[in-house]
């Protein structure tokens, strides 16, 4: 009965780790450019922090699984920015022999992004 009482969280630390994972969250809200974006965050975040209040026992596993899925979620949207950021030109020549330089998203960073 001990070694499951030690793989929950008190309610001290459980409060603790509810807040620092809202605050997290918020502030990769708040780094984010993209309204899109930021909605996706917040919507996130609602359902994790929901989901861990509703637990009546909340364990370190379930509060490193929500801290798990925002980091993924950042990682989709720096790959979505990588890929729709055009900073890079290139030169194109279509069929009539003319060239024209075009704005591409750098393949660089989207290799990076991953």
């Amino acid at each position: 009965m001990n070694k499951n009482a030690e793989t929950y969280l008190d309610t001290v630390n459980a409060a603790f780790a509810v807040q620092d994972l809202q605050r997290k969250y918020n502030k990769a809200i708040n780094d984010t450019q993209s309204i899109r974006n930021q909605q996706t965050l917040k919507k996130l975040m609602d359902q994790q922090l929901e989901n861990l209040r509703n637990k009546e026992k909340i364990s370190q596993y379930d509060v490193e699984r929500a801290e798990k899925l925002l980091q993924i979620e950042q990682a989709r949207i720096a790959l979505e920015d990588a890929q729709s950021s055009k900073t890079s030109l290139r030169l194109k020549r279509d069929a009539q022999g003319n060239y024209s330089y075009q704005y591409v998203s750098d393949s660089d960073k989207v290799t990076e992004a991953q």
